[in-house]
C-alpha cells in the first residue's frame, strides 16, 4: 500500500482563501459595474449623436422651407380675399333685382280701364333693399276714382305674394273733366298717382351687442 503525504496543502487554502477573499470580490463587482456604466454610457451617447444628427438634418430642412412657407401664407390671404370677393360678387348675382319680372305682374294687374302714362323705378339699400315704383295713369269707368282704387288694390295683391312689405298708395288721385270711349261708352276719367313700395333680398344679420364694461369688472372682481 502505497502512501502519500500532501505537504501542499497549507498552500492551496491560502490560494484559495485568497480567491474568495470579499475585498477581491468586491472589487471585481465595481470593475462589472463600471463597465455596464461606460457600455451604457456609450449607448446613449450614439443615441444622443443620432438624436441631434436628425434635429440639424430637421432645422436645416426647416430654414429651407420657411421661404416656402412664407410664399405659400401670402398666397393663401390672396387665394382667401379673392375666395371671398368670389363669394360677395356670387351673392350679389344671386340676390340680383329683375325689373322684367316686376313689369310682368304690372301688365298682368292693369286693366283696360286704365292706362298707365308715366313710369319710374328705383332701388336703394344693400341686403334688404327697397324698391320704389311712381306710376301716372289715367282711370276710367262710371266711378273713375273707384277703378283707380280697384287697380291700388290689385297691385297690393299681386306683388305683395311675392315681395316683403308691400304698398300701394296714391299721391294724387282727381276726377278730370276728360272723358273717353271705352266699349262704345263715354267714360269719365281720374288722374292718378301711385306710389308702390316693396322689399326685396334678405337683411344682414344685426352686429353683436357690446360687452358691457362693469360687468367684465364685475365678474373679475369676485374671481379674485
Amino acid at each position: 500500500m502505497a502512501l502519500r503525504i500532501n505537504l501542499y496543502h497549507e498552500v492551496l487554502r491560502t490560494r484559495k482563501q485568497a480567491q474568495y477573499d470579499p475585498l477581491k470580490l468586491a472589487t471585481m463587482f465595481i470593475i462589472i459595474i463600471g463597465i455596464g456604466l461606460v457600455g451604457w454610457y456609450v449607448v446613449e451617447l450614439g443615441k444622443k449623436s443620432s438624436a441631434m444628427h436628425e434635429y440639424e438634418t430637421q432645422e436645416a430642412l426647416q430654414k429651407q422651407l420657411e421661404p416656402q412657407e412664407a410664399k405659400a401664407k401670402e398666397q393663401e390671404a390672396e387665394y382667401t380675399k379673392q375666395l371671398a370677393t368670389m363669394e360677395k360678387l356670387g351673392k350679389r348675382m344671386e340676390e340680383r333685382f329683375y325689373w322684367a319680372p316686376v313689369l310682368e305682374d304690372l301688365g298682368v294687374v292693369v286693366p283696360a280701364s286704365v292706362q298707365i302714362t308715366k313710369f319710374a323705378g328705383d332701388m336703394t339699400g344693400e341686403g334688404l333693399r327697397k324698391i320704389t315704383i311712381s306710376m301716372e295713369g289715367i282711370a276710367a269707368g262710371e266711378e273713375p276714382r273707384a277703378t283707380a282704387e280697384d287697380f291700388r288694390t290689385a297691385l297690393t295683391e299681386k306683388l305683395g305674394k311675392k315681395f316683403k312689405n308691400t304698398a300701394a298708395t296714391f299721391k294724387t288721385l282727381d276726377e278730370a273733366a276728360d272723358t273717353v270711349a271705352l266699349d262704345g261708352k263715354n267714360l269719365r276719367t281720374a288722374t292718378f298717382n301711385i306710389s308702390l313700395t316693396f322689399n326685396f333680398g334678405t337683411e344682414p344679420p344685426p352686429p353683436p351687442a357690446p360687452k358691457a364694461a362693469g360687468r367684465v369688472r364685475k365678474v373679475a372682481q369676485q374671481e379674485q
